[in-house]
């Protein structure tokens, strides 16, 4: 769950520079930000309890702001009725500035403080543990790198065993808003992050210690934000809202684009009747099959509102011949779509250096043909500056870039960035929150989508979708975030009817035009995943 409009992204450098911009340059007081923030934990959790106060509530604090935070927490909790004890993990006289100040703040209200500096103080505390029903998270937030201490550890192991609801306060303990892990880090139901979602969030680590996530607006400037120039962001419907053209009342398939679709080989004819499929049902005016000849008396006779052309192949790969009519072809489409299920091999390389050479309309690129792309790296040299989205999933985004997946899944928006501003390229790593990037900077990570997607035919559906999307969108990089989002949304309406082992890819088919219409009439529920 992500809530809060304009959802940026940061790393811990990009949210330590918002919040000195703020204090020092637009001189809004530490103070201030730290009571939003700790008020914004207390009415998250208090918005859950839906008027269920009857709660013994431990938060854990930590020494420094993080820990602040926490006593605002525990204030506004224990005014609001719940029992609140807090287990602070540093001596008192060591706090300084504001989460001294809101130390005695906490106590002067008639708030209990419970102090363990050390394992000997802290293990008559157990029963705090035993008895809450609410374990609150503030002891480092984004703050901690290197080892873990040994006593904060042990209140996290406890904490994790326990049975209580756990919430972490901006960051779960031990891991960091850049994703470094530290130790065991806190197991949180619900992370309430402040100001910007974190990095750390959509690491392979923050995926199962974050829980829901709730990005709380603290009252930031935005003068801040652009002052950052902050180009990361959280996929949701308000960032996509705007951006579908209306279509107009008078309008004909002829203005709604022309999608080329080359895909599909015997035994993989479904990748073609797929994509064009996807491509048709989200909204191209027309779309055409290229489909190799060994396809064509397969799937021509039978593709209804989907038109098909025959491509001439040479002992069954698409060489310089088809590829040469395929330009031809691509100069009257407005997209081109490339790659699933299509027999492409090394004889492949010398026509596809041409065709991309000599292309002009933008460019999808999946499958087969990443893989050939991976093991011809100079296919990637005519394609930089132009419309081109390359949509690997994990395993074909470590061969091209000569890592294992591990490697891949480990450091993936940051790699993914890194490859788009090299090659001049536009970038979907497929998968569980697909990172979609930009060559310039402009990165959107996505939350739409359920385990229930991970089944055959689903990146043929998003490419079709992708190209009927590049054919009515100026800008690349909106059609791919939108694409993304909108293909994981028809995910989720499938899954909500039929289950999530129960999605094909048809499924998903079949929910896009739900999923498009209610975006761009901006008449859905806020989408919450």
């Amino acid at each position: 769950m992500l809530r809060m409009e304009q959802i940026f992204l940061t790393d811990n450098e990009q949210m330590r520079a918002l919040d000195r911009y703020s204090i020092e340059s637009l001189g809004l007081p530490g103070l201030v930000l730290m009571e939003s923030a700790g008020r914004s934990v207390a009415e998250v959790l208090l918005e859950g309890l839906e008027g269920d106060l009857d709660q013994q509530v431990l938060v854990l604090a930590g020494p420094g702001n993080n820990g602040g935070d926490g006593f605002v927490v525990a204030r506004w909790l224990q005014q609001r009725g719940l029992d609140v004890v807090v287990l602070l993990l540093s001596d008192p006289e060591t706090l300084r500035g504001d989460a001294s100040l809101n130390h005695r703040a906490y106590v002067a209200c008639g708030g209990v403080v419970e102090v363990a500096t050390t394992l000997d103080q802290a293990e008559p505390q157990l029963e705090l543990f035993e008895s809450a029903s609410i374990i609150i998270d503030a002891i480092f937030g984004t703050g901690l790198h290197g080892t873990m201490p040994t006593l904060e550890q042990w209140c996290i192991d406890l904490a994790n065993q326990s049975g209580a609801m756990r919430c972490a306060v901006d960051m779960p303990s031990g891991l960091s808003g850049d994703g470094e892990v530290c130790g065991r880090p806190f197991q949180a139901d619900l992370t309430v992050t402040f100001g910007a979602a974190k990095l750390g969030c959509f690491s392979p680590t923050g995926e199962e210690c974050c829980g829901d996530i709730v990005v709380a607006d603290i009252g930031l400037p935005t003068a801040a934000y652009e002052h950052v120039d902050l180009r990361r962001m959280v996929a949701d419907r308000f960032l996509f809202q705007d951006t579908l053209p209306p279509r107009p009342s008078e309008g004909h398939k002829g203005i709604f684009g022309h999608v080329l679709v080359v895909a599909g080989s015997p035994g993989k004819s479904g990748a073609a009747r797929l994509a064009g499929r996807a491509a048709l049902t989200s909204g191209a005016g027309l779309v055409t099959l290229g489909l190799v000849e060994d396809l064509f008396p397969l799937l021509a006779a039978g593709l209804d509102e989907l038109m098909a052309v025959r491509l001439p192949t040479r002992d069954g790969v698409l060489g310089d011949e088809g590829l040469s009519l395929l330009l031809e072809l691509a100069t009257n489409r407005d997209a081109l779509v490339l790659g699933p299920g299509l027999p492409l091999d090394d004889r492949s390389v010398a026509g596809l250096l041409l065709l991309f050479e000599h292309l002009e309309v933008p460019l999808i690129l999946d499958a087969e043909a990443l893989n050939l792309t991976a093991r011809h790296p100079e296919l990637l040299v005519p394609l930089r500056g132009k419309p081109v989205i390359l949509t690997p999933h994990p395993g074909e985004f470590a061969r091209l870039l000569g890592l294992g997946p591990d490697e891949v899944q480990a450091d993936r928006i940051r790699l993914c960035e890194a490859f788009s501003a090299r090659h001049g390229v536009h970038l979907i790593l497929k998968g569980h929150h697909s990172v979609v990037c930009a060559p310039d900077g402009r990165t959107v990570v996505n939350t739409t989508g359920n385990p229930g997607m991970a089944t055959a035919g689903m990146g043929d559906v998003l490419s079709g979708l992708l190209g009927t999307l590049c054919s009515q969108l100026p800008d690349p990089h909106a059609a791919a975030g939108l694409g993304v989002f909108i293909h994981g949304w028809a995910g989720d309406l499938a899954a909500e009817e039929l289950g999530q082992a129960g999605v094909t890819a048809s499924d998903v088919i079949a929910r896009l035009g739900e999923a498009l219409e209610v975006m761009q009439h901006g008449e859905c529920e806020d989408h919450e995943h």
